[in-house]
């Protein structure tokens, strides 16, 4: 077996993984460009066996006043987890990378590395949708019902990749996530102005806007992954009127349809973690008769005694900063 790490690969060299990975949108080479132009260095880390298949996975270095931070966004079902794990342990230890962050988008399955015992780890699920038998997903009474409700409506889908759109996209997931909050739901804070992600993935070609319009207003809104023959669910918002009008199931089922129209054969609804208050998110995605995957994500510490007490430190000197902005985001986003 040998094990390669390449710091900022070639378009060449992502296109192997891209084609060893055809129904998933994070082994793309316009994710990965995506990335990079949001200021993360990318790596490619693969293992060739003797016999089967190449291991491999892209991961993002990212740096900030407490030390480098790497990132695997999508975690490889390894063959030989240890020789792979141990691949990327020798390469954080060369390149001075203190944190490690180990996540499952669009995994079948996972295995983390045992380095130490990691500082934090996380039950989650994705849900997934086959889509070479469109005809034969079946959709629970309540989904089937909004669906009828807002195709009596009238309400239409559209898909775009037009930047202008990411901005509603983002007061709508702004809107979603403080009626969650409401309810009680422990919720990120999103800044309903901050539509760099959302626009760097419409330029590379990695993601497409697909949003429900109801006279000429956008009430709903999804941001979808692409591959060459995959989808992934990003993100989402749906606007108080457009919950009502059953907007939101009506947008997912135009798009599993235009997705089997394109020739895609997986729709991944993305994930959800453990907990009562993500109750309500996994009813809605399981409704459209999606498969439940169980996955696991963790966070490592690697750096030495001294740099943790230097990590401490500037928490510590960051904390009342960092109190005060995420209570002025949380009011922007209210």
């Amino acid at each position: 077996m040998t094990f390669r790490a390449v710091l900022d690969p070639t378009e060449i060299e992502l296109q192997g993984l891209e084609a060893a990975n055809p129904t998933n949108p994070f082994d793309t080479v316009s994710y990965v460009a995506a990335r990079c132009a949001l200021g993360a260095r990318s790596v490619l880390f693969t293992l060739d066996h003797a016999n089967g298949p190449r291991t491999a996975a892209v991961g993002y270095i990212s740096r900030n006043a407490i030390g480098r931070r790497l990132e695997l966004t999508s975690a490889p079902s390894c063959a030989n987890t240890d020789a792979f794990w141990n691949g990327v342990r020798s390469f954080c230890r060369d390149h001075h990378v203190a944190d490690v962050a180990i996540d499952s988008y669009c995994a079948e399955s996972v295995t983390l590395p045992t380095w130490a015992a990691p500082s934090s780890i996380r039950a989650r699920t994705e849900w997934i949708l086959e889509l070479n038998s469109p005809e034969e997903l079946h959709y629970d009474s309540n989904h089937r019902r909004n669906i009828r409700k807002a195709s009596k409506l009238g309400i239409t889908v559209i898909a775009t990749s037009d930047l202008a759109a990411a901005r509603v996209h983002r007061q709508l997931m702004a809107e979603s996530i403080h009626r969650r909050a409401l309810r009680g739901e422990r919720v990120p804070v999103v800044d309903p102005t901050d539509t760099m992600y959302q626009c760097a993935f419409l330029k590379s070609g990695a993601a497409r806007l697909f949003q429900a319009y109801h006279n000429e207003i956008v009430i709903s809104s999804l941001l979808v992954l692409y591959s060459s023959l995959g989808a992934y669910y990003q993100s989402a918002g749906t606007a108080s009127d457009g919950f009502e009008f059953g907007a939101s199931t009506f947008l997912v089922s135009e798009i599993i349809r235009l997705l089997a129209a394109e020739g895609k054969t997986v729709f991944n609804l993305g994930g959800t973690n453990a907990g009562a208050e993500a109750e309500g998110l996994r009813r809605f995605k399981s409704g459209f008769g999606a498969r439940c995957v169980s996955l696991s994500a963790a966070s490592y510490e690697l750096s030495g005694p001294v740099q943790k007490g230097l990590q401490a430190a500037v928490r510590a000197l960051r904390e009342p900063f960092q109190f005060g902005k995420s209570w002025s985001r949380r009011w922007r986003a209210s």
